[in-house]
């Protein structure tokens, strides 16, 4: 191929490109701001190195648009596969030309950053992102996002929760223990930001919920539900004796290695769980032993001193 031949095909195939990024943005029917797409700045705004300026410019530019993206958010939240045309286009050329389509993932996760930006002004998606609960890949990222529209929101999550045919129950609860954090907190601890607190309107809600789920028949959701209840480590005064009497009841070793851990996370207002706790310090399973050791530690020196923890 001649060097003509060459800078013509070179040509062709730009504008090709570029037409095709046009339709895939016309298919999507994504909102703009300041002629960029809203993705674009939620990207920048809350990727993996993003500073302060591009955060506030990403909340800029989704508040500004605010509820009239809601629809479209909804769809990017919700998306549960890519089309073979997109994800034949990431496998061909992706690796070569160094780009690619945003996959089902990435948009789940802008999705997820939208409704954290948007806060309580997003309350109209609620009875959309409470279908989105019934799947198994949207359910964990609809849950964080109802959290955080107010009290209509938690109602929707405190319904599947006790709603004994929801098959995707244990992976809301495991949802729940974050989410009060930013979807980017890996990033930004990092950075020093941080801890995040849920409000206590939240945790009112959600704890009794959760405590309710440690009696389920369902293994893991009793599994998620206490390790939720470990990373929120509220209201201690009503979940340290419940994690306590699932402790004493639950037969099953991975049941037990997550309560302790999650009694742990509570400090020393875990200390009425001590006697159950030191029961399996000379436990045969090495993971048990580990979490009852170091559960003492964080409940208190004394605590693993009058255990005999070294």
């Amino acid at each position: 191929m001649n060097a003509r031949a060459t800078l013509l095909f070179g040509v062709f195939f730009v504008g090709a490109l570029g037409t095709l990024f046009w339709w895939a943005m016309r298919q999507t029917g994504e909102p703009a701001y300041r002629g960029r797409p809203l993705t674009s700045w939620v990207h920048q705004g809350y990727g993996p190195s993003a500073t302060r300026e591009q955060l506030q410019r990403a909340n800029e530019a989704v508040r500004a648009i605010g509820t009239n993206a809601l629809p479209f958010w909804v769809k990017m939240l919700g998306c549960t596969n890519d089309s073979s045309f997109r994800a034949g286009l990431n496998a061909d050329f992706g690796r070569k030309l160094k780009f690619h389509f945003t996959t089902v993932e990435d948009r789940r996760y802008l999705g997820q950053c939208a409704f954290y930006i948007l806060g309580e002004d997003g309350k109209s998606a609620i009875s959309s992102l409470s279908e989105l609960l019934n799947d198994f890949q949207t359910c964990a990222l609809a849950t964080v996002a109802l959290a955080g529209l107010g009290p209509e929101g938690l109602t929707a999550i405190t319904n599947a929760l006790s709603n004994p045919k929801d098959p995707c129950r244990f992976w809301i609860a495991a949802s729940l223990g974050n989410c009060a954090k930013p979807p980017n907190f890996y990033a930004l601890e990092r950075q020093g930001y941080g801890p995040w607190e849920p409000p206590t309107f939240v945790t009112r809600v959600l704890v009794p919920a959760l405590i309710n789920c440690l009696k389920e028949d369902d293994l893991n959701l009793r599994v998620f539900s206490a390790q939720s209840l470990g990373f929120l480590a509220k209201e201690p005064a009503r979940v340290v004796p419940a994690l306590t009497d699932l402790l004493q009841r639950d037969t099953n070793a991975v049941t037990r290695v997550t309560t302790i851990t999650a009694l742990g996370r509570f400090g020393s207002a875990a200390k009425p769980a001590r006697p159950e706790i030191n029961r399996y310090l000379q436990d045969p399973d090495p993971l048990l032993r580990g979490s009852v050791t170091k559960a003492l530690e964080q409940i208190g020196p004394e605590a693993a001193t009058a255990a005999g923890v070294k």
